[in-house]
């Protein structure tokens, strides 16, 4: 306060003599000298006090004529006073000094850390192909020289067989390396199922090193020499069909010649993509079921070979979808309709709608999906131990029954693409219910109480 009166008192004095009053109210205060001093701030500091110590004693007291503008009274209400100092001045630089903060320490006053606020340091939106090419592992382009070490581990890593294999038919008998049965299946309907979640393990992988794009077939194909043209490659708006999903919809020679123009025209990094993919199928097949696949894939001629067709060979050998094939995977449908929930491990619905949906998809590309499937799948969904999931599906089946006595569409005409989009629905709100009621834990099963089937991937509970 002291100083602050002397200040005031000396308002129309030499400004140098303000400075050297500001200055050594800088000195004093201990609180703003935190650990950031240095021997520069020390050198600038006496460098400032020498040049207000050659001033001379009369230019320090003397009087200052008032500014026209603003008065006798320079802190008239309406004025901003300014000091300002010339931009090579000692006492600038020194008070710079005093004011500079280490990298990674919060000044005085901050209330929250720069590393507690996201950075939004992104010009532009990301696309949803950008979020998942975030997922990858090792993007194609980051998987080293060919031939070097780094590119040995990444190839090693991402062709790496699967722990659960794809199997064959019953009457293979595959065995793993102890001797021990593989084929657990007791009918076409459980393999089926079975290899159904080992595709969902191996796309995953596709996904993570980047090996996907091969498998991104477009439907097109005109018989011409041009390549561009051949595959319509001026489009943005052409089909492409992704045949890690619907394996079923393109016949196996639109594969093959898919094959030969990736095998003659695409760039490096995706045709090692394409070889990585006809290695990990390979290794992720039963001993058995890798014979049969590559007794085929052996009579194809060097341009046809490549991981597209390997992979188009395996999944036709694998989901073969003979007549008999068809019944089967319409019969596992109707007994779910007859058994529903109930006869699934804690009437899990996640487990169930995952099934359905592979089933569904399979049949769909066949076109043999027909709306008896969608109302079976109800039912089952009805036969439920709880109630607050069970009163859902049962007013759903409701609905569809009085659409299809009064609407303009009857479920009999429904296509195999229609019905197979009711079913996702179907699943989509099944999953989404389950874990409603999970995570209010009211998924309690009779007789066994405080009993809850895992949680799909999308719900989170954290006990405390």
């Amino acid at each position: 306060m002291f100083l602050l009166s002397i200040l005031v008192a000396s308002i129309n004095r030499s400004r140098k003599l303000l400075l050297l009053l500001l200055f050594i109210s800088m000195s004093n205060n201990d609180d703003e000298m935190s650990d950031v001093g240095s021997e520069e701030r020390v050198r600038l500091e006496r460098e400032a006090r020498l040049a207000v110590l050659n001033v001379p004693i009369e230019e320090r007291f003397e009087v200052q004529e008032p500014v026209a503008d603003v008065g006798d009274n320079p802190f008239q209400e309406g004025h901003d006073v300014q000091f300002e100092l010339p931009a090579d001045h000692p006492l600038r630089a020194a008070a710079a000094a005093r004011n500079r903060v280490t990298s990674g320490v919060a000044a005085a006053g901050s209330v929250v850390s720069q590393a507690t606020v996201a950075a939004f340091g992104r010009v532009s939106r990301r696309t949803l192909e950008d979020l998942v090419l975030d997922e990858v592992i090792v993007r194609k382009e980051d998987r080293g020289v060919s031939g070097s070490k780094i590119f040995v581990a990444n190839r090693a890593a991402a062709t790496l067989g699967l722990d659960v294999k794809f199997l064959g038919s019953v009457h293979l008998q595959s065995k793993n390396a102890a001797g021990e049965q593989m084929q657990k299946a007791k009918n076409i309907q459980d393999q089926f199922v079975s290899n159904l979640d080992v595709m969902a393990k191996l796309v995953e992988r596709i996904k993570q090193y980047d090996m996907l794009l091969p498998l991104q077939i477009p439907t097109v194909y005109n018989d011409v020499v041009d390549v561009e043209e051949r595959r319509d490659m001026g489009n943005v708006d052409r089909d492409i069909v992704d045949l890690s999903k619907h394996w079923g919809k393109l016949s196996t020679e639109h594969c093959f010649r898919w094959q030969c123009d990736f095998n003659g025209y695409s760039i490096d990094d995706d045709h090692i993509s394409n070889v990585m993919l006809k290695d990990l199928m390979a290794n992720s097949l039963d001993p058995e079921l890798k014979k049969q696949v590559d007794e085929k894939y052996k009579l194809l001629h060097g341009y046809k070979k490549g991981g597209i067709s390997y992979f188009k060979l395996a999944v036709n050998q694998i989901f073969k979808m003979s007549s008999m094939a068809e019944d089967s995977l319409k019969s596992f449908i109707k007994e779910f309709g007859r058994l529903g929930l109930a006869k699934i491990p804690h009437e899990n619905v996640c487990t169930i709608a995952t099934q359905m949906d592979g089933v569904a998809e399979r049949l769909a590309d066949s076109n043999v999906l027909r709306s008896e499937s969608l109302t079976q799948y109800i039912t089952g969904l009805t036969l439920c131990s709880v109630g607050a999931f069970k009163v859902v599906f049962l007013n759903r089946l409701t609905e569809l029954t009085y659409r299809d006595a009064t609407g303009d569409e009857t479920l009999s005409g429904m296509s195999s693409p229609e019905v197979l989009e009711k079913i996702h629905e179907v699943s989509t709100a099944g999953k989404a219910i389950y874990d409603h009621l999970h995570a209010r834990n009211k998924w309690n099963l009779p007789g066994k109480h405080g009993l809850h089937a895992t949680l799909s991937a999308n719900v989170i509970i954290v006990v405390l």
